[in-house]
């Protein structure tokens, strides 16, 4: 079975939504078809597998001398993925496991009489709204912060989930109850690899990992051996089960020092931390996977994850994070928050830090699951936000006096970190909905007045 082109990002293939207006009936060779295994018997072009492409400069200048099809035509199809693992759904309908998952639309043409259907559109200019088809995921790290509640927008958007977690950083209470929840065991031989197989996902969105800058510099084994070793796992059981897409949560920490600001995809990656330097081994294992395998992979660099949604919020055993930490004070629980430098060449002497809302991060890993979307992206606001700043807005969310104890810088801190998304924006349709710094604190201050104690385990 051949996997999705790389040129899948080309106007060939479009969704249901888009079709419509102006698009014309291809005639008798122009044909279309809902198939995975290539043209018609003794087409000129039937090649396994092979698909036909079309360029925006054939798209304007070719026409149909044919009728216009129904704005609706049912026809037109659905974004495509093809699948190499049955799900329960398709057994009900009868649905061979090759043509699971989506519709794939073809256009196979004769050389004697080209003809195509104007307009088509890139995958890069489909909205942020679009609505893939449902598909089964398997997200590690699902009992975490940022997995949880990734897990709960697969969800609501109509996605299977399993949660694949051994809960020693995550919550069990913090997984959605209509996941399936495997407890990992990844230092358990071909555990990865039959939880895996057990769930038959056509898509792995991959979240699980240490991530306490600190401890990193401490304790590298333990960073090299969860997030590569037991990552290394992951990979060789979803090449084993045929999964063609990987969703990878990244950081920015991969970039270390930056060499300018807002910071972009084409920066080095210079890692300063044992940390980072396992994310960026890990991103380069992709690469080589999907070079080797075919295993279509995009991942996902940012810094700060903060908000909530209405049922996850942020509860680390260990909380390094700035506004769960401020917030601590307005309820109470701590006397005081801890600024680390003052003199910093920003507006007001503190570090600057870029802050993206968690179900904007969730969205931009969903849209990633769409076919044909592949490579590195950062993920932020484009605006970061001062220390002060974060803490005169935890005030007057909650309307409570948060003291400040000042303290010296400490070592490695950049004066301003912040990452651009314009990538994101322009090629996923990526928009943040929470681009405001109030509306993130809100939204925590909110989840942690109802949770003041965390999670319960």
């Amino acid at each position: 079975m051949n996997s999705l082109p790389a040129e899948a990002s080309d106007p060939l293939y479009y969704t249901q939504g888009n079709a419509g207006r102006g698009l014309r009936r291809p005639s008798g060779t122009a044909r279309m078809r809902r198939k995975t295994q290539g043209p018609p018997k003794g087409h000129p072009r039937a090649t396994q597998g092979s698909s036909t492409k079309a360029t925006p400069e054939q798209c304007r200048s070719i026409r149909l001398n044919t009728r216009q099809l129904p704005a609706h035509d049912p026809r037109m199809g659905s974004l495509l993925y093809r699948s190499l693992n049955p799900r329960p759904q398709d057994h009900k309908s009868g649905v061979r496991p090759s043509e699971s998952v989506f519709i794939s639309v073809h256009l196979w043409f004769s050389s004697a009489r080209l003809r195509l259907i104007a307009p088509l559109f890139p995958l890069s200019q489909l909205s942020s709204t679009t609505s893939l088809a449902p598909m089964n995921v398997f997200v590690t790290g699902g009992a975490g912060y940022i997995g949880s509640n990734c897990a709960e927008a697969l969800l609501d958007a109509g996605h299977q989930v399993t949660v694949y977690d051994n809960l020693t950083e995550g919550h069990r209470s913090a997984v959605d109850q209509r996941a399936r929840f495997v407890l990992g065991r990844p230092e358990v031989e071909n555990n990865i690899l039959d939880a895996v197989k057990e769930a038959r996902p056509d898509a792995i969105m991959h979240f699980a990992a240490n991530a306490l800058v600190g401890e990193s510099m401490t304790n590298p084994r333990k960073y090299f051996h969860n997030n590569v070793a037991n990552g290394l796992k992951l990979l060789d059981a979803a090449v084993e089960c045929g999964i063609k897409k990987f969703v990878f949560s990244s950081t920015c920490a991969t970039y270390g020092p930056p060499d300018r600001v807002p910071m972009t995809e084409d920066l080095p990656q210079r890692p300063i931390n044992p940390y980072g330097e396992s994310k960026l081994m890990f991103e380069k294992m992709l690469q080589w996977y999907q070079r080797a395998y075919g295993l279509e992979f995009i991942a996902f660099r940012y810094f700060n994850a903060a908000g909530a949604s209405a049922r996850f919020g942020e509860h680390h055993r260990i909380e390094s994070h700035l506004i769960p930490n401020v917030l601590q004070v307005a309820l109470g629980r701590k006397p005081h928050c801890e600024i680390y430098g003052t003199d910093y060449p920003t507006p007001d002497g503190t570090c600057i830090r870029d802050y993206i809302h968690i179900l904007d991060l969730a969205q931009a890993h969903m849209l990633g699951l769409a076919p044909g979307r592949q490579g590195f992206y950062n993920l932020g606001n484009g605006d970061g936000y001062s220390v002060r700043e974060v803490i005169r807005t935890c005030e007057k969310v909650s309307g409570k006096a948060i003291p400040a104890l000042e303290k010296p810088r400490r070592p490695g801190d950049p004066p301003r970190l912040v990452a651009a998304a314009d990538r994101a924006v322009k090629e996923l349709g990526w928009k943040p909905k929470y681009p405001k710094l109030e509306d993130i604190v809100a939204t925590a201050w909110t989840w942690h007045k109802s949770h003041p104690n965390g999670y319960p385990d």
